[in-house]
């Protein structure tokens, strides 16, 4: 696959004038083949190259970086580089919020990655964060009563009660605290997700 997308580098070529957008997007996808194929730090250089490209021919803030600054912050994280990865997904999410709202739905996943980096930093209260943010952008996308929510709170109530569970009950009296407030945030996200359910299909139906 790696060698069929150089191949396909090569050939596209001619589209670094004549198209310079999809030229810019063919090398970065090409640099997600190779961190895909586990050469990362290619891979990362490549992304790099690629959103260099895309970046010089177009304005801080257009949308077409999107995936570019993605793909370069997936790499930085599986390379360990978590300050730039965080740095890199907060600028995607910065891109969303100057194109579509402080609230856009198209930001989840960077919420998403956001969390799994501040996680793997041990920083739990900034991944807490992130996550209580998602379901603002859930509600605030879909409506407080939809049934689009379900999804994210269903993914809530186990993020806060794993992130519970993480904490030993014989913990200092702030992080029992700590642990009591995140599984009431759990029951919370699955009670809510409950009134929705019975709003909208019934007391007996099976989804509850």
């Amino acid at each position: 696959a790696t060698i069929l997308s150089q191949d396909l580098l090569d050939s596209a070529e001619p589209l670094r004038d004549t198209d310079p957008t999809t030229y810019g997007q063919i090398m970065i996808n090409h640099g997600i083949l190779r961190v895909a194929a586990r050469d990362y730090q290619l891979g990362l250089s490549i992304v790099e190259r690629g959103l260099e490209f895309l970046e010089a021919r177009s304005h801080a803030f257009n949308d077409v970086l999107i995936n570019g600054v993605m793909a370069k912050g997936i790499c930085q994280l599986q390379l360990g580089l978590l300050t730039e990865a965080e740095d890199t997904f907060r600028r995607a999410q910065h891109i969303t919020h100057r194109q579509k709202g402080v609230y856009n739905k198209e930001q989840l996943p960077m919420i998403s990655y956001l969390t799994a980096t501040n996680l793997r930093q041990r920083n739990s209260p900034a991944a807490d964060q992130q996550q209580r943010f998602s379901l603002r952008v859930a509600v605030q996308s879909y409506g407080p009563d939809s049934t689009e929510i379900l999804p994210t709170l269903a993914r809530l109530g186990s993020y806060f009660s794993t992130r519970g569970s993480s904490i030993p009950l014989m913990a200092i009296p702030q992080l029992r605290m700590e642990r009591d407030l995140l599984f009431k945030d759990a029951v919370r996200m699955y009670l809510r997700a409950i009134e929705i359910i019975e709003s909208n299909y019934g007391v007996n139906d099976l989804r509850l």
